[in-house]
């Protein structure tokens, strides 16, 4: 049976190959040092994936065509006088508790005259996370973990 040094070593030589590059910055070698225990390993494997998802949304946020999809997708939502109206940072939650910050375009419903007093919050929405179903700045399978513990929780 391999020892403990030995395990390690795989895994790093594994993730300083060119294949594992990209996981190098995001799993020091620290870390995996770890990872043997198999729970380590799991939880390791979950936030590799939250990490993974993250870079993915920050990918997909500055692609140019992925914004302009989003923006058609979203028009159904749009009202007779909605328009873009800047960017604003949102902070998205993946499994792992991983989060990776968004600079996105932002919209709102601007109103008909402007009021001289008191300006009202503008409540708009940011379509990259409505096209994508992230508007709660979650994603899906946070959201489903937050319910099976719910229902772990209920049950006992």
């Amino acid at each position: 049976m391999p020892t403990r040094n030995s395990r390690v070593q795989v895994l790093v030589e594994k993730y300083t190959s060119s294949l594992g590059l990209p996981f190098q910055k995001l799993l020091p070698e620290s870390f995996l040092a770890d990872a043997v225990d198999e729970e380590k390993i799991r939880e390791l494997v979950i936030i590799l994936g939250g990490k993974c998802i993250a870079i993915l949304l920050e990918k997909l946020s500055e692609c140019y065509e992925a914004q302009a999809r989003a923006l058609e997708q979203t028009k159904g939502w749009w009202r007779k006088r909605t328009g873009k109206n800047g960017s604003r940072k949102r902070t998205i939650l993946t499994m792992g508790n991983v989060e990776v910050t968004l600079n996105l375009p932002y919209v709102v419903e601007r109103l008909p005259k402007p009021r001289k007093k008191k300006k009202p919050p503008l409540q708009g929405f940011c379509p990259f996370l409505r096209w994508l179903g992230l508007e709660k700045r979650v994603t899906p399978l946070v959201w489903s973990k937050i319910a099976e513990y719910g229902t772990m929780s209920h049950h006992d």
